[in-house]
């Protein structure tokens, strides 16, 4: 006896269905691995993630990160008047025991300032008599450091309209 087997049309469509679907899918599966693949997700990278660094930063001395004769623009706060031409600002970003100004702009203490002028390096000798220092004790802590000789200074006053100066 001899069993032929026939496919029917229907027969016909339901494998050809089955086959389509698996054929679907896996051509969805080959997309997708192919767009992580391009796209550089790291789902399938094996080496090491570099470690998150910490977003705070130590506070950069513009004073030392400053050479001798650069200009500079700096705001801060006077937290001394040595002299009628001479006061000291401080700001996070500047040298701890302060800076000393050279100007011929007055201010007074806690004024807030915008200061424009030349990085030079202090020495007593040389600006005593240019800008009336005074007593050479007031400044022996600013003795070789970088100071700044003020072109402007501006007074940022609360009350008053902000006063100009050069010197």
């Amino acid at each position: 006896m001899s069993i032929t087997w026939t496919s029917t049309g229907r027969q016909a469509g339901l494998m050809a269905g089955r086959f389509g679907r698996a054929a679907a899918r896996l051509s969805s599966a080959l997309t997708l691995l192919a767009c992580v693949t391009v796209s550089g997700c790291g789902a399938f990278d094996n080496t090491a993630q570099a470690a998150p660094e910490s977003s705070s930063k130590p506070a950069l001395d513009t004073m030392e990160a400053s050479d001798v004769g650069d200009r500079l623009t700096v705001t801060a706060v006077v937290t001394g008047v040595s002299s009628p031409h001479s006061f000291t600002v401080y700001d996070a970003d500047l040298p701890e025991r302060g800076l000393l100004i050279l100007s011929a702009t007055p201010v007074r203490t806690q004024d807030l300032v915008t200061v424009t002028g030349s990085v030079v390096v202090f020495a007593f000798s040389r600006f005593q008599d240019g800008y009336d220092l005074g007593d050479r004790r007031v400044y022996h802590r600013f003795e070789s450091r970088k100071a700044l000789i003020a072109d402007e200074v501006r007074t940022w006053a609360g009350s008053q309209p902000p006063s100009t100066g050069t010197g």
